[in-house]
C-alpha cells in the first residue's frame, strides 16, 4: 500500500499587541492511496482537510521578547465529511475527530552562544479529542539559529504520548469500525484512525532569511519511535513572507501543534508541528519605518528643544545591535549617569568623499531598559529611516 498526501497550507496571525494574538491555517490536501485490494488498484481524495485556529497570551516576557513563557489553547476542525467519501469510495481526508488542545510554551535565549539568534524553544499540553479518540500530550523542543539575514536553522524533536482512553479499548464493534474506515480511507494505513498512538519524529529545518524578512526553507522529518501510528519520512519546502508594515504591535514567534506526526508540517515561523509557540509571521523582521504606532499606554517621547533643533548633552558609541528584536547595547553606563527611562537619539555616520565633511543621518530612537556600570541595553521605540542599526553608530542622550 503507498499512501501520497500533498498539503497546501494558509497561515495568518493577528497581534492585538506584544502579548496577545491570534492565529488560524486553512488546509486543503490532495491524497492518492495505491492499493492492489481496494476499488481496482487505488482511489484519491481532495479537498479541505482539517483546519486549524488558536490564541496565544504571553504572560512571562524579557524586555527584547528573546525569553517567554506564553499559554495557547488552538481547535482543529474538519472540513471535509468521511461519510461522503466511503460512499464515493474516495480517500479519507482526515478522521472526522475535533481536537482542543491547552498548553504551555516557552523560549530561552542563549546568549552564552554569542549574538547569533540561538534559542532553546518548545512546549507541552494537552489534547482533548471527539468520537472517542485517545486523548493526549503533545510536546516539543528544539534548537534554533534566526536572524535578522543569513541562515535559519533548527533541530529538535516532537511528540504525542497517548494516554490510552480511546473508547475502542474494550469494544470489538467499534475495532471493526476502525479497521473498515482505515481500510476505506487510508489502505489500511494508521494515517488516520489510529488507536491510542503514541509517537516520536525527529526533524531538521535550514533556511535562508533575506533582508526584507522574507525566509526560504526546507524541512525534513524522520520517525525516531513509534506505537500505533503510520511511519514515514516527511519533507517539505516552503516560502514565508513579512507583510508587517510600520502599525502593527504583534507578538514574536510561532509554531503549533498536530496531533498526528504526518499530517501538515509546515515550517518555521508558524510551524504547526506540535505545540510551541504561534508566532506570527508579521514580527519582528526587520525595521520598523517611522512614523510608528505605539502600543497602548506606550507615549511617543517629547523631546526637548533647542528652537527646532534637539539638544543632547552625552554621546556614545553602539556596541551591538539586533533589529529583529528593537534591541542595543551601548558603551555608557552608570559611571556615566545614565538611568533607566532616558531617551537616546542613534546617527549613522559618513564622509563626503570630496569635502571630507562628516555627515550625520538619524536613524532611530529608543529608550533605555538595563543598565549597568560601563554599558546599557536599549529597546527601540521609532525608526526614522528604513535603514538597520549597526555597530558604531553613535548615541545621543536627549536633554530631557
Amino acid at each position: 500500500v503507498s499512501v501520497t498526501q500533498n498539503y497546501f497550507d494558509l497561515y495568518a496571525t493577528y497581534g492585538f499587541t506584544d502579548q496577545f494574538f491570534i492565529f488560524g491555517r486553512a488546509s486543503f490536501l490532495f491524497e492518492s492511496l495505491s492499493d492492489p485490494a481496494f476499488n481496482g488498484g487505488g482511489t484519491t481524495g481532495i479537498g479541505f482537510s482539517d483546519q486549524w485556529v488558536g490564541l496565544n497570551y504571553r504572560f512571562l516576557s524579557s524586555t527584547d521578547h528573546s525569553s517567554y513563557l506564553a499559554l495557547q489553547t488552538d481547535a482543529v476542525l474538519p472540513a471535509y465529511s468521511n461519510s461522503n467519501a466511503k460512499i464515493q469510495k474516495n480517500a479519507y481526508l482526515g478522521d472526522g475527530s475535533f481536537d482542543f488542545t491547552l498548553g504551555l510554551l516557552g523560549q530561552l535565549d542563549l546568549p552564552f552562544l554569542g549574538d547569533n539568534g540561538f534559542a532553546l524553544n518548545g512546549g507541552s499540553g494537552f489534547t482533548k479529542r471527539t468520537y472517542g479518540y485517545a486523548s493526549g500530550i503533545p510536546w516539543r523542543i528544539a534548537l534554533k539559529r534566526d536572524v535578522k539575514n543569513g541562515f535559519y536553522f533548527s533541530l529538535g524533536a516532537r511528540g504525542n504520548l497517548s494516554l490510552n482512553n480511546d473508547s475502542s479499548n474494550s469494544n470489538t464493534t467499534l475495532q471493526a469500525q476502525i479497521a473498515a474506515d482505515q481500510l476505506a480511507g487510508a489502505g489500511g494505513s494508521e494515517l488516520i484512525s489510529a488507536t491510542n498512538p503514541t509517537w516520536i519524529v525527529g526533524e531538521a529545518t535550514l533556511g535562508f532569511r533575506f533582508p526584507a524578512g522574507n525566509l526560504l526553507y526546507a524541512k525534513g522529518g524522520l520517525p525516531l519511535f513509534g506505537r500505533y501510528v503510520a511511519n514515514g519520512v516527511q519533507f517539505s519546502v516552503g516560502l514565508t513572507f513579512d507583510l508587517e508594515g510600520a502599525n502593527g504591535s504583534s507578538p514574536t514567534n510561532s509554531n503549533i501543534y498536530d496531533s498526528k506526526p504526518f499530517q501538515s508540517q509546515p515550517s518555521v515561523e508558524s510551524e504547526s508541528q506540535t505545540w510551541q509557540d504561534a508566532r506570527p509571521i508579521n514580527t519582528k523582521r526587520g525595521p520598523r519605518v517611522g512614523p510608528v504606532t505605539f502600543q497602548k499606554g506606550q507615549r511617543r517621547p517629547s523631546p526637548a528643544l533647542t528652537g527646532q533643533f534637539e539638544s543632547y548633552t552625552l554621546e556614545g558609541k553602539v556596541t551591538a545591535a539586533n533589529d529583529n528584536l528593537y534591541v542595543l547595547k551601548i558603551n555608557l553606563g552608570g559611571n556615566k549617569g545614565i538611568e533607566k527611562g532616558q531617551i537616546f537619539d542613534i546617527f549613522s555616520s559618513t564622509t563626503d568623499p570630496v569635502t571630507q565633511e562628516v555627515i550625520e543621518k538619524k536613524i532611530a530612537r529608543a529608550k533605555v531598559a538595563h543598565v549597568r556600570s560601563d554599558e546599557s541595553a536599549l529597546s527601540v521605540v521609532e525608526y526614522f529611516v528604513e535603514s538597520w542599526i549597526e555597530v558604531g553608530f553613535t548615541a545621543k542622550l536627549l536633554v530631557n
